[in-house]
């Protein structure tokens, strides 16, 4: 092959940068492009541009120009980091949240219900039994869920807040 056809093949090889590589790393496989990455597309322009280059350079006649051009397409092919493109994000990210006027905790029985389903699972059925009726209070668009005991007992209560708009639970503690 010559050089000029061997330069042409090297700048065909470099405009289809992200296609398949000419040579597969996949022996004995079909290069489908859906299971070649970019990586080893660059990687078979990396390859040919040396043999490129190895062949240029022990042919004696050829003329330095030619060479240089090249070693600047090598280089070019080479060196160039491709990164594919960041994913795109789903719909549901990319527009404004729906955030309902009361907010998604309106009331105190909404508030109460995401208490029992916060704390069940950690404090356990019988005890939430024991701590009810809740005191609910909303204090500067926080729900403040109390834990009470009965009659005269004394101990530790449970406490959470949870904020009006998004629900987030903002403290718990036992008190």
């Amino acid at each position: 092959m010559n050089a000029a056809r061997m330069i042409a093949l090297l700048v065909f090889v470099a405009a289809c940068a992200p296609n398949p590589p000419l040579k597969s790393p996949y022996e004995g496989q079909l290069n489908d492009p859906a299971t070649v990455s970019a990586e080893d597309t660059m990687q078979g322009a990396c390859d040919v541009a040396e043999l490129l280059q190895d062949d240029l350079k022990a042919q004696q006649d050829s003329s330095l120009d030619l060479i240089s051009h090249a070693t600047v397409l090598h280089d070019l092919v080479c060196r160039t980091s491709y990164s594919p493109p960041p994913p795109s994000k789903p719909a549901w990210l990319t527009r404004d949240p729906f955030v309902p006027k009361a907010g998604f905790v309106p009331d105190a029985l909404t508030a109460e219900t995401i208490a029992d389903a916060i704390l069940a699972p950690i404090y356990g059925y019988h005890e939430l039994r024991h701590e009810k009726p809740y005191k609910i209070n909303l204090v500067h668009d926080v729900w403040i869920v109390e834990g009470t005991l009965p009659g005269n007992e004394v101990g530790e209560v449970i406490e959470l807040s949870i904020r009006k708009t998004n629900g987030a639970v903002l403290h718990l503690q036992l008190k």
